[in-house]
């Protein structure tokens, strides 16, 4: 049950979801942030963004208290628009989101 009240936040990246897969948040890229946020009592999940998977990243989205977007706006092309529009969808739903830079 105590687990249940601790906060949860959501680490936000745009990369392969297979790469995440075979990488566990202990040894991935953001491994330091998710200790870093356990040690604080918050727990700590991965989100992978594509814009194929928006409505799915977004329902995960609106079950955490918070978010940290690590998303490169110009990487590969891409744009943020979509992201962008679900992000303020999930903010205005009370989730509080931190943007980063990469």
């Amino acid at each position: 049950m105590i687990e249940e009240m601790r906060p949860r936040v959501a680490i936000l990246s745009h990369r392969d979801r297979e790469a995440v897969e075979n990488a566990p948040p202990e040894k991935g890229r953001f491994a330091k942030v998710f200790q870093a946020l356990a040690e604080l009592g918050v727990r700590a999940e991965p989100a992978i963004y594509h814009d194929e998977v928006c409505e799915e990243v977004r329902r995960q989205l609106m079950r955490v208290d918070g978010v940290l977007v690590w998303v490169n706006p110009v990487e590969g092309g891409r744009d943020r628009s979509v992201l962008d529009a679900t992000l303020r969808e999930v903010a205005a739903s009370g989730v509080f989101p931190i943007l980063t830079s990469s």
